[in-house]
């Protein structure tokens, strides 16, 4: 009588072991383990656009001033506001810059309002 064995209990530890290492790889890779919060000498910066604007757009004008960004906000504001505004992003500016940098926003036209994030506000 012939028994074939192709799944021994050696093999469910090693494919268990594959699949950890595969998850944390994963985390590792899209950054999902980092805080939100910024770095010691950074402010976070919530930058909202006014709704005509495309977030293709938006996002061109962030990236000629050479600052940090990703797209997305704080909960402070909740649902209302974020249904009547356009693409918000935040921006991480140092310390020495943040008055340089609410000077430069201003001047731009399609921007409705700037805002430091506030972490600790959870609306709904």
């Amino acid at each position: 009588m012939i028994i074939n064995r192709y799944l021994s209990p050696g093999t469910y530890s090693r494919i268990f072991l594959l699949h950890i290492a595969f998850i944390i790889t994963a985390l590792l890779a899209s950054g999902c383990y980092t805080d939100k919060k910024s770095k010691p000498g950074t402010f976070d910066m919530v930058v909202v656009f006014r709704i005509d604007v495309p977030v293709a757009k938006a996002s061109s004008i962030l990236f000629e001033k050479d600052y940090i960004f990703h797209e997305g906000m704080d909960n402070s504001k909740g649902k209302e506001y974020f249904k009547k505004t356009g693409p918000k992003f935040i921006v991480q500016v140092p310390q020495e810059k943040l008055s340089n940098f609410k000077l430069e926003m201003k001047d731009i036209p399609q921007i409705y309002e700037i805002y430091q994030a506030d972490w600790t506000i959870e609306k709904d």
